[in-house]
This record gives C-alpha cells, sequence and structure tokens, in this order.
C-alpha cells in the first residue's frame, strides 16, 4: 500500500470520532449479543447491512451528492468489504460465545496488530511510546480474560475473537489508506452494499423469522451501525 500523503493530522477530530465510534459499538454489541440468540451472525450481519443502506441512500438523495457513490480504488473497497463483513461475522459469532466483558477484552487485541502492521503495511512511524501503550493494553487484556485460571473461558471464542480482532485492525489499516482519497461516506456505502451482497447469498438457507416485537432492534441496528461506521472511518480517514 502507497505511504498517505497526509500533510496535517488532525488529532482533534479523529479522538473525538473515534470515541463517538466506541461509544455507538458497546451499543450495537449489546445488541447483537441479545439478537444472536435465535439468529444466525450472517443474518445479523445482512440486517444491519440492509436498514444502513435504507438510512444512508434517502440521505444521499435528499442532499442530491451523487459524486459520494464514485470511488476511484474498486479493489481497495472490495477488500474493506471482504474483511469488514467477515469481521462483524466474526464480532457477532464471538459474543454468542463469551460473555460480553470477555468478548469486549478480547477485541482490545486490535490496536496491537495495528502497532505491529502500520510500520510494514503504511511505513508509519510507530515509536516507543505508542509501542509501550499497545504491549500495556494487551497485558490489560490478560488481566481481564485471565486464560489461564479461568476454567470457563471458551477457548473457541478466543480463538474467534482473537480472528475478529485481526480482521478490525486490518479494516482500520484499510481506512487510513483509503482515506487518502475516499470520503468517509463512500467507503461505508460500498462496504454495506458489498456486505448486503456477500451475506444475503447465504440468507435463503438461514433465514430466520424475526418476532415482530424486535424489530426495533433491528431499525437501531442499523442506525447505530451506520453512524458508527461513519465516524470510524473518518477517524482513520
Amino acid at each position: 500500500m502507497p505511504t498517505p500523503s497526509h500533510n496535517t493530522d488532525h488529532l482533534g477530530k479523529s479522538v473525538a470520532c473515534a470515541l463517538g465510534a466506541a461509544v455507538l459499538l458497546s451499543g450495537m454489541n449489546v445488541i447483537s449479543k441479545i439478537m444472536v440468540e435465535y439468529l444466525d451472525p450472517v443474518e445479523i450481519a445482512f440486517w444491519r447491512n440492509l436498514l444502513a443502506l435504507v438510512i444512508l441512500l434517502p440521505v444521499i438523495m435528499a442532499v442530491k451528492r451523487w459524486d459520494l457513490l464514485k470511488t476511484k480504488r474498486w479493489k481497495g473497497q472490495f477488500f474493506r468489504a471482504i474483511i469488514g463483513t467477515i469481521g462483524m461475522v466474526l464480532a457477532v459469532w464471538m459474543f454468542s460465545l463469551l460473555s460480553l466483558a470477555e468478548g469486549v477484552a478480547i477485541s482490545f487485541t486490535a490496536p496491537l496488530f495495528v502497532v505491529l502492521l502500520s510500520r510494514p503495511i503504511l511505513k508509519e512511524t510507530v515509536g516507543l511510546p505508542r509501542m509501550t501503550a499497545a504491549f500495556i493494553g494487551f497485558l490489560g487484556v490478560l488481566v481481564i480474560a485471565q486464560p489461564w485460571g479461568n476454567l470457563t473461558l471458551n477457548m473457541l471464542g478466543v480463538a474467534v475473537g482473537l480472528g475478529f480482532a485481526m480482521m478490525n485492525a486490518s479494516v482500520m489499516l484499510c481506512l487510513r489508506w483509503l482515506g487518502d482519497t475516499e470520503h468517509a461516506v463512500t467507503t461505508v456505502f460500498y462496504f454495506l452494499f458489498l456486505g448486503l451482497i456477500g451475506t444475503g447469498v447465504a440468507m435463503p438457507f438461514i433465514a430466520t423469522p424475526i418476532p415482530l416485537g424486535d424489530w426495533w432492534m433491528i431499525g437501531v441496528l442499523g442506525l447505530v451501525g451506520l453512524v458508527s461506521l461513519i465516524l470510524k472511518t473518518e477517524s482513520y480517514r
């Protein structure tokens, strides 16, 4: 991947967007944890993508920003959609195997992967302070999870969680790269659109009736997922 040509790092805006995304993603994780009791992880990903698109497209139409649907990096958008969709499915699967606290703790390993990969992939200087902070964060994950003495910890869930963390880290790096030329809404649109196609292929085989009283969670999942995606993409952009 080429080195991003950012002249200025808007640190304050980036941190604000990242914090906003983290708060919304926490809510989305709670909803996913509830829904995975009776829906397949791929099915949850499908509905999240569909509802988010249903919300996003009318907004684009209303403001007449059709230019946001144009991309200069088809391959990059396709790659981001693949790893993002896989990561989303792994995240929901992880929460079906682990408690919410355990799953979130393991997902905190993603920054460590980002630090380790940002130098060889993006050619960005990491520095000792960031490496130290990432390592301390990883120790914190071990303290929370305590895999050496936690006999009830689902090791399949741990493996799925680490896979999600790796996919999440890859998404972060991809967003940083795409953000050099792509608008945040553009990247979010193609992720949702391509992810909808990918998960939609499996829907005829896994679709489950959703209770009428639970459709509000689908709507919230789509809205929260959309806003968190835009904030996360803008942060790394």
